[in-house]
């Protein structure tokens, strides 16, 4: 046993010193509710002092015929309660429910790197529609290239060919799931014959596609392409207004759709911390947000990288004092700064943004409670006000959309008499070799098919 004043010693020879605080808050109480009774939310705030976890059940405890109640009560005692450090969890009704669906929004896919090196086209047009199918036509496929020679030389996807590869398959990749059956394709990159690529999505014809862009090009291009841009530069409400009508001007005028519906939907990055104190806010998010940034930078634009050796944090940590810290706070501040932020982004006609709340170190109740200040007192204003905004943009393009699918020239499909036939390979195996018939195994296994027999 050590002694007290050995207790930080390591044990072992070169061991790290073992931890003094905690690095995460345990939790030891958790207390469920259910959303849908009254009596039981009232008493919400008064629980959230006594224990370390509230959890809204929305499942299996609560009726059916309360199942829609719960949820809105859920909804309500989250907006409405002050929970301090007590965290709100909720759990989901099962995938195979009814209720589960409008337990979720939308499924933001994260970017899919496309070119044939990285990801065969029929597997990623199977995963996609798959994850389309237990949510029930909930999903957004984000689509890329990369540009980290990491990725790129790991799967040696050559740096030249990648754009081109990229498109080629992501255009097969929306045929393979609109199409029954997939007509096949002889391509420069890729090739496949024709296959019924199963399952098929939910979202007909198939899920809104996007592509992740770094610059102002990439964003036209998207909009050539008739799909959702994906941004990852960091740029100010006036650069981000410029962006936005680059791509609709561009989608009006020039597009012919990749895919065999148009995404007209322009998303933008920014920083998030929220508190009711600006200095705290700063101190939980503005370290994370810098780092993500240098992250970026390190691995596609400046860095030398040793795999399995490289200490990216500890190289940002000297880097740190020489980072332009000039407007890298956007997204971190109190809700009152969140909503003047975002408001500037709705003005400039940003459809949608994702927030960088995950990067360095950054901790996971910090961003739990800056995700609830935001829900309670910034995220309502605009989520009352979107239905209205995009049936307002959707008229407005609505004839350049027809006019773009249009342009479009879709691949054919196949004549029933085009199909080809695919032979077993068991059959064309007993057509040339002697094979034992199994009719003696616990499963018998013809080898003719006895539908053909009289």
């Amino acid at each position: 046993m050590r002694s007290p004043r050995n207790f930080f010693t390591p044990k072992a020879i070169g061991a790290p010193a073992p931890v003094r605080e905690v690095p995460v808050r345990p939790s030891r109480m958790i207390h469920f509710f259910d959303p849908s009774n009254p009596r039981m939310a009232s008493k919400v705030p008064d629980i959230a002092k006594q224990v370390d976890i509230l959890l809204g059940n929305l499942e299996d405890a609560i009726p059916t015929e309360r199942k829609l109640d719960a949820r809105e009560g859920l909804i309500k005692i989250a907006r409405d309660v002050e929970f301090g450090d007590t965290q709100l969890w909720t759990r989901v009704n099962s995938l195979d429910s009814p209720w589960m669906l409008d337990d979720l929004i939308r499924l933001g896919h994260g970017i899919v790197l496309c070119p044939p090196g990285y990801n065969h086209p029929a597997r990623i047009a199977e995963r996609i529609a798959t994850l389309d199918l237990v949510s029930n036509g909930r999903v957004d496929f984000g689509t890329g290239e990369s540009s980290s020679i990491a990725e790129l030389g790991g799967f040696k996807v050559p740096v030249d060919q990648k754009r081109d590869q990229w498109r080629e398959t992501v255009e097969q990749i929306a045929n393979m799931m609109a199409m029954n059956p997939y007509p096949g394709y002889e391509g420069k990159y890729f090739s496949m014959p024709c296959r019924n690529v199963v399952p098929k999505p939910v979202q007909k014809p198939h899920p809104p596609l996007w592509v992740a862009c770094s610059n102002r090009e990439t964003i036209k291009l998207a909009a050539k392409l008739g799909i959702g841009a994906l941004t990852f530069a960091f740029v100010d409400t006036a650069e981000a207004k410029k962006w936005v009508d680059d791509y609709y001007a561009t989608l009006k005028n020039e597009c012919v759709p990749i895919g065999h519906a148009i995404n007209p939907n322009i998303c933008m990055v920014t920083g998030f911390s929220c508190h009711a104190d600006e200095q705290e806010a700063i101190r939980r998010g503005l370290d994370g947000f810098l780092f993500f940034g240098y992250g970026l930078g390190h691995h596609y634009i400046f860095g030398e990288h040793k795999p399995g050796r490289t200490n990216i944090w500890e190289r940002f940590e000297i880097a740190r004092k020489n980072m332009p810290t000039e407007g890298s706070n956007r997204g971190i501040g109190t809700p009152r700064q969140l909503r003047d932020h975002l408001r500037g982004f709705a003005d400039a006609g940003v459809d949608q943004v994702t927030f960088i709340q995950q990067a360095g170190r950054n901790r996971h109740e910090h961003i739990c409670e800056s995700l609830e200040l935001f829900a309670k007192d910034v995220m309502s204003e605009f989520h009352d006000e979107d239905a209205a905004r995009q049936r307002r943009k959707l008229d407005d393009l609505a004839p350049y959309m027809e006019q773009a699918m249009a342009r479009k020239q879709k691949m054919r499909a196949l004549d029933d008499s085009e199909i080809p036939t695919l032979v077993a390979l068991g059959r064309q195996i007993t057509e040339t070799t002697a094979v034992q018939n199994q009719s003696g195994a616990s499963i018998s296994i013809p080898l003719e098919d006895p539908a053909l027999k009289g």
